[in-house]
């Protein structure tokens, strides 16, 4: 992907969220588009409850993290049980470690209580979910087991 590419899909996952997409939501559609030029609702559908850390409980994890992971479950995921999963498994290892480094935590509370939200004086999540899709762009382009399907 060019590197322009890259940029108009960061920007679009901030922008999705300012524009009332969930960032679990917002995750699977712009990077589902980078990915496969299409998105398909059913993930969107499933991206939905991941909303503010479950249900918008923010008691659970980041939904930028989720649906992070779920863009990396439709990369390498596995269909039946007799495939091997370590390749999905290990870059979802790497990317909630990155994740966590960036921002410190992977809980949504967490992340609202010390930097990001509506709050004043914080930080939009639309900010966190753009940085979040770049950091997983950055991440699977360093591996060497990543191509565009």
């Amino acid at each position: 992907m060019t590197d322009s590419t890259k940029k108009e899909t960061i920007q679009n996952a901030g922008q999705l969220v300012q524009d009332g997409y969930h960032c679990s939501e917002a995750m699977i559609i712009s990077l589902g588009k980078y990915y496969f030029d299409d998105v398909d609702d059913r993930w969107v559908k499933i991206a939905n409850p991941f909303a503010g850390g479950i249900a918008s409980t923010h008691q659970e994890a980041c939904g930028a993290l989720v649906g992070g992971a779920m863009v990396i479950g439709l990369l390498y995921g596995r269909t039946n049980q007799n495939e091997n999963d370590e390749t999905c498994l290990q870059l979802t290892k790497e990317y909630r470690e990155a994740f966590i480094q960036k921002f410190g935590s992977s809980r949504c509370g967490d992340l609202r209580e010390e930097k990001y939200g509506p709050e004043p004086g914080h930080t939009p999540c639309s900010v966190l979910v753009s940085d979040a899709a770049r950091l997983l762009i950055e991440q699977l382009e360093t591996t060497d087991k990543t191509s565009k399907p």
